[in-house]
């Protein structure tokens, strides 16, 4: 038994990062459901759940009432870019928004909670932590979609992934939970991934051409560096339990 758990804490992180990338490129969306399960069933068995920060209540903070508040203005940006380019977005069936829950779990686990805490055993500092993971954040994407659709993400558009990764690797650093990270990534991809966008309702737009045209703009990225300046400065201020 201590051999055998001895393989899983030398190997953990490892073996949660095969179970996410194999289907991440190779299966559709919905079939992260059962991955999620065997990423927390291999986090319980090794390190317990608090490892990845899923067992710790967020404290009392600023933190939430600002993300809802970025959330509805992203929301509205996204509404005003679509009519600004012409593109007609299509909802998807409800079952898309239980796949996109389970999918922005998956990455909070592995590219954020995981990642952060196997790196902390050899990088200190923060910053360099949370530089570290959203490079990792800002491949996976950059690869994925080259991979998937032979989409090259636009520098704006990596630089924005960049930048929305190292705020949530921040806030998770901070506060060592995954639940601020995961609202904020959430609302981003229930706003994006539950319907399919069309350009002038008629020429199916792909995710990899929307992130250019979306994430790849100079009003998100002007957001993101607003939303890093405020996670900076939440690293500075003492949480209230």
């Amino acid at each position: 038994m201590k051999c055998y758990l001895s393989f899983f804490n030398k190997n953990y992180f490892l073996l949660i990062l095969i179970v996410f990338i194999i289907p991440y490129f190779f299966s559709p969306w919905w079939k992260f459901i059962p991955i999620t399960m065997l990423i927390l069933w291999l986090s319980f068995i090794v390190n317990k759940l608090d490892y990845l920060g899923i067992t710790i209540a967020p404290p009392k903070t600023l933190c939430g009432g600002l993300l809802i508040a970025w959330i509805i203005i992203f929301h509205q940006f996204i509404v005003y870019q679509l009519k600004r380019n012409d593109i007609v977005y299509l909802v998807n069936p409800l079952i898309w928004y239980v796949t996109v829950i389970f999918q922005t779990l998956n990455e909070e686990l592995v590219l954020r909670a995981a990642l952060l805490k196997t790196i902390a055993k050899i990088i200190r500092s923060p910053y360099l932590m949370a530089s570290f993971a959203a490079i990792c954040f800002s491949l996976l994407h950059l690869v994925f979609y080259y991979y998937a659709a032979g989409i090259v993400l636009s520098i704006l558009a990596v630089v924005v992934i960049f930048l929305f990764g190292f705020i949530c690797n921040l806030l998770f650093l901070k506060y060592q939970h995954i639940w601020y990270g995961y609202i904020l990534h959430l609302s981003w991809n229930l706003t994006r991934f539950t319907g399919d966008y069309f350009y002038q309702g008629i020429s199916k737009i792909s995710e990899g051409s929307l992130f250019n045209i979306l994430e790849g703009s100079y009003c998100v990225l002007l957001m993101s560096v607003i939303g890093l300046v405020y996670t900076v400065i939440l690293m500075r201020i003492k949480p209230r339990t």
